[in-house]
């Protein structure tokens, strides 16, 4: 590979980590950091052995993206998969936004109901929509002390143990 092809390969895969953070995927984050020191490095062999890393965990990242995708299409009724309310929702992708929510919601930021959109998706019509719900309206009415608790009630619900995140 020459010089360019090694610039570009290392814009690329920190793009990547950048959206792997903002996404929670911290394997996918932690691979790529490890990808782009071995670019830096330019050892041919560490980087094959971390592109091959890096594929599988962003072949991980994709499944999941498309399996909440199939989920508001089945949620839609356009697929002959069941309905989000029949499925267990996928506690490795919803904690990291749980958590990522609780932090804002403690920093009072605007930027909480973008996040809260995105558990949203993740959680669809289940059992669990009536919490959404008010949680959403916690957070309209800028009332984040009342929608950590509600999130903290959210999070007992899923099995997620806030507590131990401090």
């Amino acid at each position: 590979m020459n010089d360019n092809q090694l610039d570009d390969m290392a814009a690329l895969v920190h793009g990547i980590k950048g959206v792997a953070g903002n996404l929670g995927a911290n394997d996918l984050n932690a691979t790529a950091t490890e990808l782009e020191k071995a670019i830096q490095s330019v050892d041919p062999v560490l980087m094959e052995n971390q592109i091959h890393r890096f594929t599988k965990e962003l072949k991980t990242v994709l499944q999941s993206i498309n399996n909440v995708a199939l989920k508001k299409t089945a949620h839609k009724g356009d697929s002959g998969a069941l309905p989000l309310n029949d499925q267990a929702p996928d506690i490795k992708t919803v904690e990291p936004l749980i958590s990522e929510l609780k932090g804002l919601l403690e920093e009072s930021s605007l930027d909480a109901d973008h996040v809260l959109a995105g558990l949203k998706d993740l959680l669809g019509d289940s059992l669990f929509q009536t919490r959404m719900q008010s949680l959403e309206r916690k957070i309209s009415d800028f009332d984040y002390e009342s929608a950590i608790s509600e999130l903290m009630k959210l999070a007992g619900q899923l099995g997620i143990n806030m507590l131990e995140r401090n």
